[in-house]
This record gives C-alpha cells, structure tokens and sequence, in this order.
C-alpha cells in the first residue's frame, strides 16, 4: 500500500501508513568512523585493492559548509564514515583520499552524485569514477514520479526502512555518531539498490542512454550549477522601469476606456466591467460566472 500511495503521490496518506507501519528489522551493518590519519591511510588500501563498486554518500559536518564526511560501502555489510575539511586534506592521508576520489579506475555509485560533486568541488576535490547513481536510474525507469528520496527507494525495492541520511546545516561533533550510522547504512544500502535498479534498466532497453548520456552529464551539469551565469544588473533594473512605466500607461488606458478604475486583478470587477458597463457579450457561464 504505501508502495502504491509513494509513486501516485499520495503524501499525506503514505504519512498515515508510514506511521502506522511496524518497524521493519534493520540489517546487521558495522559501521565505523575514521578519524586517525593512520587508519585512514591503511583503509584506503583496503578500498583501492578491492576493485569492486564504492558507494559513496556525503553529509555537511561543523559549522562550514565545505566540511564534509564521506560515507564509503564496498559491500552490503560494512561502512565507513570520514570526516573532512581542508586541514585534514592537507595531510598525506588526505592527499591519498583525494588521489583516490579522483582515480577514474575506481567505480563510484551514490544517490544525486551531482550534488556530491559540488560539494567535494568546495573542498578542491575531483570525483572521477562514477559509475551508478540510483536517482537517475529510478528516474528512467519513472519519469512521471515525483524526485524520489533514497529512503523511499530502499523501502520499495529492498523491503527496508532508512533513516535520512542529514542535509542542510553541519553536524556537531556530539551528532556525529548518529549521523554516520545513518549515512553508513545508507550507503551499504545503494550498493545492493543499484544493482536492483541496473537488473531492470537492462529489462527495459535503457541501460545505453543510462551509461552514455546520463551518467556522464552529472559532471556537467554539476560544474555548470556551480560556474552560474553571468547576469547584467544594470540592463535589467533599466528593463524594469521601463516595463513598470510601460504597466502604468496601459492600466491609466483600461481605466479611460471602462470609464472608471477598478482592481484588474479581481475577476468579479472585472467581469462587472467588461459585461455590464461594456456591454460585452457572454460566451460561457460558470458557476462562478460569465
């Protein structure tokens, strides 16, 4: 039920089932915080020996929206979380992190890697090796539906229940053990969610334009997003008055020509003036009126 109230929209009854719904078993996930340099070090050999798909998912930590932590899956069962910000990109373990992130031989998969992007761009970080992203495939295989949110994703196609991973603002250091859980978890999650995903794009014919337009616009579009455009503010503050003026002259010409001022913005005054002092004709009634 509130798989089928999630892709028609129904929010506020799939909030009713979802607060009704006992709570799903959560899976046996280990995950850890790495906050020592040599620890670092010794689990990016781990990871760059493995070979296999990383998932990597991201959440804003302190008070600077630069500094992140990085939540890394190889397998469905154990997760790290890594705190980042630019003092600790300076040290040679940081230095290897951002080596790795940026190696194309290394497969990434994560969930709108667009913003993740973005958000390593801020800290001088390059992702290379993408190579899944389950918003997008979730996306081809429902344009229709409505952005959807990974929680939402890894209840329908995995039977289970997430907690958020956190946006917006940074975590403190006192919520940062809760907050890890829940982007470790999330991450060893998309692993297993993409290849669900991936199994039903090859069904449906739509694994070339997943792998050779979609995937590689994320790059794109993410450095646009950050580039911007470049706006003339003078031009437009002098098409603004021009228009306004413009809006005044026209306004002092419908109240000449109806022969007294009124509210436009009012359909029953307007009405009243185009069909009664006017003397317009009536296409059509509504319930509202002509």
């Amino acid at each position: 039920l509130r798989v089928m109230f999630r892709e028609l929209g129904f929010t506020r009854l799939l909030a009713v089932a979802e607060a009704k719904a006992p709570a799903a078993p959560k899976r046996g996930v280990e995950v850890r915080i790495v906050t020592d340099d040599t620890e670092l070090s010794h689990w990016l050999k781990t990871w760059t020996a493995s070979g296999g798909p990383v998932a990597l998912l991201g959440f804003a930590v302190g008070g600077s929206n630069s500094a992140l932590a990085l939540a890394i899956a190889m397998n469905p069962d154990t997760a790290w979380v890594v705190p980042l910000d630019r003092a600790r990109l300076a040290q040679p373990s940081g230095q290897r992190l951002a080596r790795w992130l940026a190696d194309p031989s290394v497969p990434v998969i994560g969930h709108e890697l667009k913003t993740m992007v973005r958000r390593l761009a801020k800290l001088g970080l390059e992702l290379e090796g993408v190579c899944g992203d389950t918003l997008l495939a979730a996306y081809l295989l429902n344009p229709s539906r409505p952005t959807p949110r990974l929680t939402d994703l890894v209840e329908e196609w995995l039977d289970e229940r997430l907690a958020p991973v956190p946006s917006g603002e940074g975590i403190s250091d006192l919520e940062l053990p809760k907050a890890a859980e829940a982007a470790g978890r999330a991450a060893c999650a998309v692993l297993t969610l993409h290849e669900r995903l991936l199994v039903r794009l090859r069904e449906h014919r739509l694994e070339p334009l997943y792998r050779e337009i979609e995937l590689p616009l994320i790059k794109v579009l993410a450095e646009m997003e950050r580039t911007g455009i470049a706006v003339d503010l003078s031009y437009l503050k002098r098409l603004h008055v021009s228009m306004e003026a413009r809006l005044t002259q026209l306004t002092q010409e419908l109240y000449r020509r109806a022969g007294v001022t009124f509210n436009l913005n009012s359909p029953r005054q307007l009405a009243h003036v185009l069909f009664e002092r006017l003397g317009l004709a009536v296409v059509k009634r509504t319930k509202t009126g002509p």
